[in-house]
């Protein structure tokens, strides 16, 4: 789980060529409701980036029943359910108004978004954003 977050950390260390901006309402109880605004700073970026998101949930726990981890109980974090995307830019600024559905009895509290903004061609990812949901 933490190296999700320290992977967020370490592309938002480098200068930023994208910028993301998230709005999130979870008050539906399977889906975020999403708007998602994504600005190229770099335009040299614009034919090859795209803006993926996707809903995550923490706290999920799997029951192993095979192998040497038999019987435990393993926690995961960041488990993404599905990506929406790739989202072309056909010019600097891409909004994205979408659903985006939660795993079966997802918590939403523990739930979020997560947007990030690649280049294809060459794999980098140009900014990430997490966002929580807040509880309420």
């Amino acid at each position: 789980g933490a190296g999700f977050e320290q992977a967020v950390a370490r592309i938002n260390a480098q200068p930023a060529k994208a910028r993301i901006a998230l709005q999130l309402d979870s008050r539906q109880k399977d889906a975020f409701a999403v708007e998602a605004t994504a600005e190229l700073l770099d335009g040299l970026q614009r034919a090859d980036a795209a803006l993926y998101l996707g809903a995550y949930e923490n706290k999920l726990v799997s029951q192993v029943t095979a192998g040497e981890n038999r019987g435990k109980t393993l926690p995961h974090d960041y488990v993404v359910l599905q990506w929406a995307g790739p989202f072309d830019f056909q010019s600097l600024k891409r909004v994205e108004r979408l659903r985006l559905p939660l795993l079966p009895k997802a918590v939403p509290a523990q739930s979020g978004v997560i947007a990030f903004v690649q280049n294809r061609a060459t794999g980098e990812v140009l900014q990430a954003l997490m966002l929580h949901a807040c509880p309420g």
